[in-house]
């Protein structure tokens, strides 16, 4: 769960438990789908589910199953927040996360040319003695770019990982405010009080059920988008306080994920600018090659 909440997508999960040799039902080798379909399944947290929706009982609560749930639904809520997508959830500065370069090369949704501002690319080139070398490189023009700078990716990449370790740790050294609520709490709890109410008095037959029904499917509907909200913004929160925690030490640990380390650049950087420098320059110097945008 923690490293769910701190960046870690499905397909890495997958390519783990492959790489362990843990075995799905089938025998088959796990997919991102497979993984993110198991954790955002009802069932995990032991409620009933009916052709994909969750069952509910006559007061509109979830009907739990008989086998011990993996997860709370809470956790089940926060998981659901990281890993689901919606045209209402603002879309990640990391682009397309699981994919191709971007989970390859650390800085790849981080930086941009020096000369024309494009989106640079992560490459692997043989140096003089034939070892494969990673870099970054601005794409042709007719890509896009200007195909006018590049560099060596090994000393940008450690160049980033001290500024991003050295922004949190003053970030942790300093008074921290407490999170600020969600802004909608009063308003998710007063429409609940609301149904509540409605609900008590239709038991007491001073509501007709031609009254009673349309307004509570109004008011449900109405109540899981206000949940939704609420789910998106906790699970950013406490995101955003796993990944600021020991950030120097986790940062080289095996099981800290590719997402998790842009996680953490994406909270102190919005790009990462590589310039270009003269010919036959060969030392680098990060005061000339690198311009980072602080966030």
């Amino acid at each position: 769960m923690p490293r769910i909440l701190a960046g870690v997508k499905p397909i890495t999960i997958a390519k783990e438990w492959n790489q362990r040799g843990i075995p799905t039902v089938t025998g088959a080798q796990w997919r991102a789908a497979t993984v993110r379909n198991i954790f955002t399944n009802p069932r995990i947290c032991g409620w009933r589910t009916y052709q994909g929706a969750i069952l509910r009982n006559e007061s509109g609560n979830p009907v739990n199953g008989v086998w011990e749930p993996i997860l709370t639904p809470d956790e089940y809520n926060d998981v659901l927040a990281a890993w689901i997508t919606s045209a209402d959830k603002p879309p990640s500065r990391l682009g397309s996360i699981g994919r191709g370069y971007r989970t390859v090369y650390l800085l790849s949704p981080f930086v941009r040319c020096g000369k024309c501002s494009a989106r640079m690319v992560g490459i692997r080139q043989r140096d003089r003695n034939g070892k494969l070398v990673e870099k970054y490189r601005c794409p042709s023009k007719g890509q896009g770019g200007c195909g006018g700078v590049f560099c060596v990716a090994s000393p940008v990449n450690e160049y980033i990982k001290a500024l991003v370790i050295a922004e949190h740790k003053k970030v942790q050294l300093r008074k921290m405010k407490n999170t600020p609520p969600w802004p909608k709490t009063k308003e998710l709890a007063d429409l609940q009080a609301r149904i509540d109410d409605m609900t008590r008095k239709f038991e007491k037959g001073k509501i007709s059920e031609k009254r009673y029904w349309p307004s509570l499917e109004r008011m449900e509907k109405d109540e899981a988008v206000l949940l939704r909200e609420k789910r998106i913004y906790d699970g950013q929160q406490q995101a955003r306080k796993l990944v600021s925690t020991d950030l120097a030490k986790k940062w080289d640990e095996p099981d800290f994920s590719m997402e998790q380390k842009q996680a953490a650049i994406a909270q102190t950087l919005s790009a990462v600018v590589i310039m270009s420098v003269g010919k036959g320059k060969r030392t680098f110097n990060p005061d000339e090659r690198i311009k980072p945008i602080f966030r």
